[in-house]
């Protein structure tokens, strides 16, 4: 999942997409198993100077403009997951338990507000501020109102990046189930539903249900996001794959 914002957010994010599966496919095309951290982690440096170059070549602007990611390899074979992300769009792996649908495991969102996030924002020249105090915690450059990004690493965002902003992705790894699933949403979903709701939402479509369930995830977080405000939601991406 690439979730862009900025004016040329969608390109950025269009980009990203294209780059990161284009990498991971060579990638995986000569692993053995799940790949190593670091080869990931240069997965991401790769996809983001590609998104600059991009840029460049076709007359988009990145500076005020960029895109979540998140990644998952999954193993079938050994039954493991990798799951990275750089940015809000969430990770959540469920399974139905003796209770019902429980969290396995979920990403952590790239907020300006974790502490340590924070730290290397400032360390950096940048400043972490909220506008009221009702909304959320956002990036800018010390002493000026920009670039204001509400997260704390993203692809391109070439301003907030020149602050502390960073394209390095969060990993981690997991041990897999049959029947497990697999939720990646773009933060349109999670700003108004949990990573429970979700799990209990999608486990019982099933494994022939993944459409479905990605399309019931979709309309519950539009129907929530429209009780907010009527006028109003934020772009919504729900992808569900069963293991």
């Amino acid at each position: 999942v690439a979730d862009g914002h900025g004016e040329f957010g969608h390109w950025a994010s269009h980009w990203a997409a294209r780059f990161a599966l284009h990498l991971a496919t060579t990638l995986l095309a000569d692993a053995e198993g799940l790949p190593e951290d670091g080869a990931l982690a240069r997965l991401y440096d790769t996809v983001h100077a590609g998104v600059k170059l991009k840029a460049a070549a076709e007359g988009f602007d990145v500076v005020l403009s960029g895109t979540t990611m998140t990644l998952v390899v999954i193993d079938r074979t050994a039954m493991e997951a990798l799951v990275t992300w750089c940015g809000d769009s969430r990770c959540v792996i469920g399974r139905q338990g003796d209770k019902g649908p429980e969290v396995v495991v979920a990403s952590a969102d790239h907020k300006p507000s974790d502490p340590e996030e924070r730290r290397r924002v400032l360390a950096s020249g940048g400043d972490v501020r909220r506008v009221y105090d009702d909304t959320p915690w956002r990036v800018y450059v010390r002493g000026r109102e920009a670039p204001g990004l509400a997260m704390s690493r993203a692809l391109g965002d070439l301003l907030a990046q020149s602050v502390g902003v960073s394209h390095a992705p969060g990993l981690l790894r997991c041990s897999l189930q049959p029947r497990d699933v697999v939720l990646l949403c773009s933060d349109g979903v999670w700003e108004f539903m949990d990573d429970a709701e979700a799990i209990r939402l999608a486990v019982p479509f099933g494994k022939g249900g993944a459409g479905d369930a990605a399309e019931a995830l979709a309309v519950d977080a539009r129907e929530r996001w429209l009780r907010e405000d009527r006028s109003f939601t934020d772009d919504i991406t729900a992808l569900v794959l069963h293991v």
